[in-house]
This record gives structure tokens, sequence and C-alpha cells, in this order.
């Protein structure tokens, strides 16, 4: 069997980014050489001459590996694959794990950004062979903001837990905590998830006699949170040690905050992480959780978003019956919450997309 080749495309994605590695391991686990790479496309920026450079230098880089697909993840390499498409028809597949035209607040990106976002969704999508959706509230947002777009291929890919992440976290949590039961959130920090109250639930978990764990990559506004001792910052765990880390944990929190549709219908990977360690989880009252805590019933635990106060009573009522709570979790079947597991549907999707995987 000769193996075919897939272009993962990306601005600035790195090789551990979780994302790049659960396709990763989907292509190369179906006998597909995965090459991934990062792109230079800017779709603010009309320089004709450079993006013609790069159309050919891509088509030669195509031509070269043999490569037979792109997956694009973010507008640059989505208008860059469109235009692929329309000049030399490689087919591509546009991955709108976020809404990107929805992706941040007026107070941060301008009209001018949003609308050239808007621009490529409504381009690249109805050209793209699938797009891949993490849930169906977002297909439904998608056909509400574009109802004259015909022939769209929406498939929904969850963002399960990837079992891939198998390596040892080099810090053990409890050496740190004092026997104290530990709330967990591992992510993203920034003002938009309205994170400012964490060190108020920090102290409030503290009085019941459990810690607030942070981790995640380090910026001005996590360091402002940090301001209370009662926080405990382990750093920016690596992709790879990020399950054995979680699981090392009693709760785990999940913060999202509406501040826009994008964040409103959020996605995270970690809820699925989350309940791959077995651990119940604190989750704001958001229309996909809510889905997920019908599914996982007694594991997923929903507060009002933004409201640490809500968390932390919810936080005492899951400690008060622990372990009733975590024996839940521990019942889940593990095809049910891991990427692995859809792999069979995700077979028979690219199929249904005429897309082949392999040759013989």
């Amino acid at each position: 069997m000769r193996h075919r080749k897939v272009f993962f495309l990306s601005r600035q994605w790195k090789n551990d980014h979780p994302v790049l590695l659960r396709w990763k391991d989907y292509y190369e686990s179906r006998g597909v050489i995965f090459i991934a790479k990062n792109i230079q496309w800017n779709i603010y920026y009309p320089d004709r001459k450079r993006k013609i450079h790069q159309l050919v230098k891509l088509l030669f880089e195509l031509l070269r590996h043999r490569c037979f697909l792109m997956h694009s993840n973010d507008p640059d390499s989505g208008m860059l694959a469109t235009w692929m498409w329309r000049l030399f028809r490689i087919p591509f597949i546009f991955d709108a794990h976020e809404v990107f035209s929805c992706e941040y607040p007026l107070s941060i990106e301008s009209h001018f950004y949003k609308e050239h976002k808007a621009l490529v969704e409504q381009t690249a999508m109805p050209l793209a062979k699938m797009v891949v959706v993490p849930n169906k509230q977002r297909v439904e947002l998608f056909q509400t903001m574009y109802p004259a777009l015909q022939h769209v291929n929406y498939v929904v890919i969850e963002n399960k837990s990837w079992s891939g992440a198998n390596a040892s976290s080099s810090i053990k949590i409890h050496s740190f905590t004092n026997g104290s039961r530990t709330v967990f959130y591992g992510g993203t920090f920034w003002m938009g998830r309205k994170q400012e109250s964490f060190p108020k639930l920090a102290q409030g978990l503290q009085k019941a006699s459990m810690q607030l764990v942070l981790s995640g990559e380090h910026n001005d506004y996590l360091q402002q949170l940090l301001s209370s001792e009662a926080v405990f910052y382990a750093g920016n765990i690596p992709v790879n040690a990020y399950l054995d880390f979680a699981g090392q944990m009693d709760i785990a929190l999940a913060w999202y905050y509406p501040t826009t549709v994008n964040d409103e219908l959020c996605a995270p990977l970690k809820i699925f992480d989350y309940l791959a360690v077995n651990k119940p989880i604190l989750a704001p009252r958001l229309p996909y959780l809510i889905e997920l805590s019908e599914r996982f019933p007694g594991v997923i635990h929903l507060f009002e978003p933004g409201n640490w106060e809500d968390c932390l009573e919810k936080a005492k009522m899951i400690s008060a019956s622990y372990d009733q709570y975590a024996t839940l979790g521990e019942r889940i079947e593990k095809a049910t919450i891991s990427w692995e597991g859809q792999y069979p549907f995700m077979d028979s999707i690219f199929k249904k997309a005429g897309i082949h995987l392999c040759v013989a």
C-alpha cells in the first residue's frame, strides 16, 4: 500500500497543540502521513505578489509531497486553502473549532477584522469538503448567521479526550496543598473569561478546607490573579502530562463566560479530559455544557457563569459527598469520552464526503 499525505495548515500552531496532536493521531492511525505546516497568509492585507508567491510555493510543496488533502485550522489557512481549491482543485477541510468572526468582543477586535473573518467563513465553508464543528449548537449558529450558504457539509466531531497524553507530571500536587481537597482549573487566562473573581473563589475555598490550583500559560492577566496567597499556580503543564496532572486533583473546574457568542457556545477540550480522569466537574450553565451535564448526570455540576459564590457552593456540595460523585465519574465508559472512540464515526464521515484516506 502506498500512503497518502495531508497538509495540516495553521498560522502559528506549535507541534504540541492539543488539537493538532489529536488530528495527527487520527490521520496516522489511518495510514496517512501527517505534515504540519505554518503558513504566512494574511486575510487583512491585499499583497497580491506575496500571495501569488505563497500559492505557488505551497503548490510546489503539495506536489513534491504528493499531498491529496489540506486541513485548515484558522481564517488565514482557510483562505489559502480556498484559493488552492479554486486554482488547482486540491480539496480541503475547514476546521471551525472556533466561531472565528465572533471570537473576540468589539473592545478587543474591531468590525474591520470581524468582517474579514466573516468573509472567510462565507467563502471557505461552501467549498470545503467538510466543515468540522465541535458541537451542534455552533452548527445552528452558522446556519443562522449565513442562511444563504448552500451545500455546506457541517460535521460534528466533539473535542474528546486523547489518550496519547500519557506522560507523568513532574509536579506532585498534594505535597503542596497540605491535604486540602483541590479544585483545579487548567487553561487560558484572559479578561474575556471574567476570571477576576478567582482570588475571592480561592479564599472561599480555603475557608472550606479546599485549595484552588491553576495551570496554564503565564501572562499579565494571570499575574493579577496570583496576588492572593490562597491561589496555587502550578505553572504551564505540558500537553502530554496534562491528564496525569489533572488526575491528581479532586474537583475539576471549567470556567467560561459568554463574552461573545463563541464563548457562549464553547466546546472545551478540558471537559472530556476531566471526564477521562474521573473527576467531578464544575462548569458554567452554557448551552453545550448543559447538554453534557444531561449526558453525564451527577458528574458535571453547573453554576451561573461568572458567579464565584454559586461556584463555591457547588464545590462545597461536591466535597460533602465526594465519594458518591467520584464513583459516578468512574462508571463512565471510556469509549464515550475518548477521541479515539470517534474514529469509526470519523471514517464514515470522511468516506461520505468523498475523502479516501488510503489507496491500495
